[in-house]
This record gives structure tokens, sequence and C-alpha cells, in this order.
């Protein structure tokens, strides 16, 4: 009997020795080391994306930069000519923004201009400013200060005129020495307030009707300039423009007798006006008392 439950025994452990052996079996475990394959290969493809740059720890924005920072410096090295400024490379920084300010100005005036520009060796830079008055440059420099911050200067010119002849541009130079392409010349138009228009030349009297003319000028002025005669009746009459020191003209009747103070005053294309002149005070009076 006891025999007979040992072979028993023996017959089953040997059936489950077996199915372990099985194909299934194996396969199943085929599967398991196709798995570990699986990620041994993952993790060397992890590598291979390290050593592209988009490494373990790094953000998407930081590694994103890094591949346009990379092909940016692949378009310079291609085509340096056509490559926008921040493709250039540190040694040789980016142009600043051309000054931003008024775009006229009056003579003596101090004007403010400002600028701002990016270093990719990201160290300190000082802005020059080189300010042009009848086509001589002068120049002043900024402390060193951060890039990407906005800096400003002030200038005074002391004559008027306008054109390529007047203005401003900027470059900055790095703390090794390296200096930027100069910005974009921005001219400025330099002009002067109007002085007060000498007092009008005209007749002493006249009779009723009579058409008079009366002149007037001014000392100096830098630019092109209006006169507005007041006649002293309530009327006035502008002009056209005139050079400096061009004497300006206008004609007037009176159709009342009476004293009449004319005067003038100048004013430029800027809207600057000039004080108003001494006045010229002439008599209307009828044909009678003003014969001749």
């Amino acid at each position: 009997m006891f025999c007979d439950n040992l072979h028993r025994y023996i017959f089953i452990l040997g059936v489950i020795f077996l199915f372990l052996l099985s194909p299934p079996a194996m396969a199943n475990d085929g599967h398991a080391n196709s798995e570990t394959a699986d990620l041994a290969k993952s993790s060397c493809d992890s590598c291979k994306a390290s050593e592209n740059g988009n490494a373990v720890g790094l953000s998407e924005d930081v590694a994103t930069s890094l591949t346009e920072d990379a092909a940016i410096m692949a378009q310079y090295h291609a085509d340096p000519m056509n490559v926008p400024d921040v493709a250039v490379p540190s040694s040789q920084p980016n142009r600043p923004a051309t000054p931003q300010g008024p775009s006229t100005g009056e003579i003596n005036k101090l004007l403010t201009y400002s600028t701002i520009a990016s270093n990719p060796g990201g160290g300190k830079i000082r802005y020059v400013f080189e300010w042009r008055e009848n086509g001589v440059p002068t120049t002043s420099s900024t402390d060193f200060v951060l890039p990407d911050n906005r800096v400003s200067k002030r200038n005074a010119w002391h004559s008027c005129g306008q054109g390529s002849g007047f203005g401003v541009r900027v470059k900055f130079v790095d703390e090794s020495g390296a200096s930027s392409e100069w910005s974009y010349f921005r001219p400025v138009q330099i002009y002067s307030i109007p002085q007060t228009p000498n007092r009008p030349q005209g007749p002493d009297c006249a009779r009723i009707n009579a058409l008079c003319t009366f002149s007037t000028s001014t000392p100096d002025s830098c630019s092109k300039i209006k006169f507005i005669f007041d006649w002293g009746d309530g009327s006035r009459y502008h002009t056209g423009y005139y050079n400096s020191r061009e004497t300006a003209s206008a004609t007037h009747r009176w159709s009342r007798p009476g004293y009449y103070d004319v005067r003038a005053i100048a004013f430029n294309a800027h809207g600057k006006m000039s004080g108003w002149s001494a006045i010229k005070r002439i008599c209307v009076r009828s044909k009678s008392e003003c014969p001749g």
C-alpha cells in the first residue's frame, strides 16, 4: 500500500516537472527576456538624447533654446551676410536699437535719446552715443551696465540744421573691448524760436480805402518763418513762408477814419512764435483831411 502511494506521488511530481519544461512556459520566459531588452534599449536612447543636448534634468524650454541656438549658429556659419542680428557670435555684439527720441528740437535745448541692446557674451557693456552737428561728430559714453536694460543720454545742438548733418547714432563696447556695429542713424531737425520782427514799415497817413503796404523782417532765424500782420481794426493777415532776414510785406485798406496800430509776429513750422513787434501807427482820414 505504501509503495503504491509512493509511486503515485513520484508520478505527479514528474508530470509537474515536465509541464514546467513545456514550450508555453519557455515562451513566457522569453517574453520576460524581451521586456528586459526593451528596458535596456530605452536607457540607451536616453543616453543618446543626453549627448544631443536634451540631457536629463534640463527643462523643455532650455533644451529648445539650445537647439535654436545651434540652428542659428549653423545659419551664421553657412550665410553670415543674411543672418539676423541675434546670430552674430559673441565676439561681435549685436547692433543697438535705433535711438528713440524727438525728431525735432530747439537750438541750445537738451534733448533725451534712449537705446537698448543685447550682448550674446552676457557681460556688461557701455554705450557710445555719437552726436552729429553740421556733419561734425562728438561722442559721449555711459558707464558699464548690464545688457537688455534701456539707457539714455542728453545732448544740445548749438546750431540749426537738418538732414544727415544733424542726428544721433549709438554703438556699445563690452568689457573685453569688442565693439558692436553702429545703430541706424536718427536724423534730428534743429530749429530756433523766431526772433521778434522789426517794427513794420509803412505810411504815416492814408486816405479811407487806400491800399497801404507794410513790411517787416526778423533779425535771424534758423528756419523759414511766416508772419501775421495785425492791422489794428480787428483783422489780421497771414503771409507765406520767408527765409531768414527776408523782408515780408502785406497790404491793407481801412474803411473808417482813425488811428490804427499795425504790428507783426513771426512763427515757424514747429508752432514756435516770437513776441509782437513794436507798433507802427497810421492815421486814416477822409480825402478832404488827407489830400494828395
